[in-house]
């Protein structure tokens, strides 16, 4: 009886431990958990933190690279400023009385614009398609020439210029307004469009 008794209890003592080994067991388990837990949120943190740090530097080298793209355009613009074929239409239109832009000439100046800013062609030649009257008018516009000299350098009156820059801004920029306001955004566009920048993402940079 007496050992019967004892077996019970020696049973009862293994009972005991398997449980306090189980529970032991199961704690452990917790622990690994709620540590793994902690760790997925701090990388997490650190990972939001590392994301912040990639879209300033991503930022910092869009505005790099867009200071480069506006510095070469300005250089290239320098370039046309100081050709001699500018300063050949400048002194035409000079004497426009007397003297007129030849064939050859257009070509020229068109040519170097085509070789400098070659989006500016494309923009106003390929995905607008403008006559040659309209194109010479945006082409001297944009490059600093008066209403006057224009009329007189295409041979065309001032108010068709005028007309002509207005229905363009429409035509173009899909506005209404003046023809000033068609010189205003012709020189902010052009100086903007890059050679991968469509006409709908400007749209959405300028809005």
């Amino acid at each position: 009886m007496f050992r019967y008794l004892l077996l019970i209890n020696v049973y009862e003592q293994f009972l005991a431990s398997l449980i306090g080994a189980r529970n032991i067991l199961i704690f452990c388990l917790f622990v690994a958990v709620v540590f793994l837990f902690v760790l997925r949120l701090k990388d997490k943190k650190r990972m939001k933190v590392y994301e912040e740090k990639i879209v300033v530097l991503r930022k910092q080298i869009s505005e790099y690279r867009e200071q480069i793209n506006d510095n070469e355009m300005l250089e290239r613009e320098k370039e046309i400023y100081e050709s001699e074929i500018y300063h050949r239409f400048k002194y035409l239109s000079y004497h426009a009385a007397t003297l007129q832009p030849s064939k050859k000439e257009w070509e020229e100046l068109m040519a170097l614009v085509s070789l400098k800013c070659p989006q500016f062609c494309r923009f106003l030649q390929v995905e607008h398609n403008l006559s040659d009257v309209e194109y010479r008018v945006c082409l001297l516009t944009r490059w600093g020439f008066k209403a006057a000299e224009t009329a007189d350098l295409v041979e065309i009156s001032r108010t068709s210029v005028s007309i002509i820059r207005k229905r363009l801004l429409k035509k173009i920029f899909k506005e209404e307004g003046n023809a000033k306001k068609f010189d205003e955004l012709l020189k902010a566009f052009t100086r903007s469009y890059k050679t991968e920048i469509s006409w709908i993402m400007w749209q959405k940079i300028k809005n």
